[in-house]
């Protein structure tokens, strides 16, 4: 066990991010109760295998004291942008192919320097993802004339439809994981969030104190099973989007159902760490 709990702390450490109890709680890899959670992490304290301190009246674990410096401020700040993005994303409820609005990345810990962006993850209704984009991207730029610091940050980089919620299997990885499940929702239309943890079972193979509502899995399946034709609006939308993607050489991932404008190089990183440790 104690074995798994500094495994969480290693995969924490390139961020240089302390987690709290809970956070550990909820991605160590085995099936622990809270109580016996605190047990280990104070018997690893004692035996100097790690550290932890107090922050914004939370507890907070790391390998090495190395991770705390400067960490105070950038919960400090992660706290304050949060709650000012989620006052402006708010507004985006009225547009009705938003299904699900949750922002990922550092933001989503709360933990974030001046540099970062606010990365967002959104799920569409079936066959809207372009069109859907098309108007959350005049939103951003009417953002950045009026509110440029928030504006300038948004990145909404991951869409997914409401019909392909499941991930490829070359996505099933800790990583994606993590990212999942780090997820603070801002829009939540039916529980879509719900049915996205339902089609992505596989993240308890990783976290097992996970837990899945399998109601809601019935229900999403049954969702994606449905079929959708893609509408002339979409399919202009589309194109135009592609083409001036590549025009300006952006990368994108498009597998129908869902759309991916993040790079991948960070993801491979944290694969050879794996294999090498």
């Amino acid at each position: 066990m104690e074995r798994s709990i500094l495994k969480v702390l290693t995969y924490f450490s390139p961020f240089s991010y302390p987690p709290t109890e809970q956070e550990v709680h909820m991605f160590i890899s085995k099936k622990i109760k809270s109580a016996s959670l605190s047990h280990y992490l104070k018997i690893l304290e004692e035996s100097n295998k790690i550290t932890s301190k107090k922050m914004i009246g939370e507890t907070r674990y790391a390998l090495s004291i190395n991770v705390f410096r400067g960490a105070s401020s950038k919960l400090k700040y992660g706290k304050s942008l949060f709650a000012e993005a989620q006052s402006y994303l708010q507004m985006l409820r009225f547009i009705p192919s938003v299904k699900y609005l949750g922002i990922s990345g550092s933001l989503s810990m709360k933990y974030i320097s001046g540099e970062s962006d606010i990365d967002i993850f959104v799920i569409t209704a079936p066959q809207t993802i372009w069109q859907t984009r098309f108007a959350l991207l005049v939103y951003k730029h009417l953002l950045k004339v009026f509110f440029p610091h928030i504006g300038k940050k948004l990145c909404f980089n991951l869409f997914f439809a409401e019909d392909g919620l499941c991930l490829r299997k070359n996505k099933q990885t800790e990583y994606i994981g993590h990212e999942l499940l780090q997820l603070k929702t801002i829009i939540n239309k039916q529980l879509t969030y719900e049915s996205l943890k339902s089609e992505n079972r596989w993240i308890v193979k990783f976290f097992q104190n996970v837990h899945i509502n399998t109601d809601r899995e019935k229900a999403s399946i049954k969702q994606s099973q449905k079929s959708y034709s893609e509408s002339i609006i979409e399919n202009m939308a589309k194109k135009v989007q592609k083409w001036w993607l590549k025009h300006k050489k952006l990368k994108f991932d498009d597998f129908g159902a869902q759309v991916w404008f993040i790079q991948d190089d960070f993801e491979l990183k944290m694969h050879k760490n794996d294999a090498e440790s």
